[in-house]
Formats: structure tokens, C-alpha cells, sequence
């Protein structure tokens, strides 16, 4: 697990998000418990809280190249940004059939993605 970004609303709820490799379990143990696997070095996960502090919702990104999330910020309606960078080839929202793919146009290129419940 790599570095993670917080930020959190004023209801007391929250969403965090950084990277990973391998596995990462969010929410060990709880009813929406989520287990995301990388498909390829670093990928990103954005994830909203309640505000007892269970997952509500988790977010995934990834491709066979690296990618980091440099930062979460709140939007309005309890929807969440997630900004970071990515390498390659990567796709954000895995396993939703909302996903984007982007292709980076040199070594490194940017994403934001707003996240709605």
C-alpha cells in the first residue's frame, strides 16, 4: 500500500484513496467488504465512507503499467474526485460497467475521475 489521500465531508463521512499491489481488502470483515487485485505493478483505489467508518463504496484503476492517486477532494451530492497519473495503458472503474480506458499520449499523463455513489 502506498500513499493514501484523505478528505472528509462534513457529515462525518469520508473517502480516501491512493495505491496499491497486489491485493488490498477494504473493509475486512464488514457486509461490502472488497477485495481489489491488481492487473499489473501499481494500481488506484478511491474509497467512500459512512460515518461509522465501513466502506460504502470502492473505486478501482489499473492496467499493466504503474498508477498513483495524488489526490482525493469532496464534491457536491457526496460524490468524490480522485486525481492522479498513470502510465501505459489503464482503466478506471474496473468491474463497473461504467469503465473508461485511457491511453497515456507519453511516459506520464494525468486523470481526474468524480466517483458518484
Amino acid at each position: 500500500l502506498g500513499d493514501v489521500y484523505k478528505r472528509q465531508y462534513d457529515d462525518g463521512t469520508f473517502a480516501a484513496g491512493g495505491y496499491f499491489t497486489r491485493n488490498l481488502v477494504l473493509g475486512p470483515g464488514e457486509p461490502n467488504e472488497t477485495t481489489l487485485t491488481a492487473k499489473g505493478g501499481q494500481d488506484v483505489f478511491a474509497t467512500a465512507f459512512g460515518n461509522n467508518g465501513n466502506v460504502e463504496q470502492a473505486f478501482h484503476g489499473g492496467g499493466t503499467h504503474d498508477q498513483a492517486i495524488i489526490g482525493i477532494a469532496c464534491a457536491p451530492e457526496g460524490n468524490f474526485l480522485a486525481a492522479g497519473a498513470f502510465r501505459g495503458m489503464m482503466t478506471l472503474g474496473l468491474d463497473s460497467p461504467a469503465s473508461q480506458s485511457l491511453t497515456s499520449a507519453g511516459s506520464w499523463d494525468i486523470f481526474v475521475a468524480e466517483i458518484a455513489e
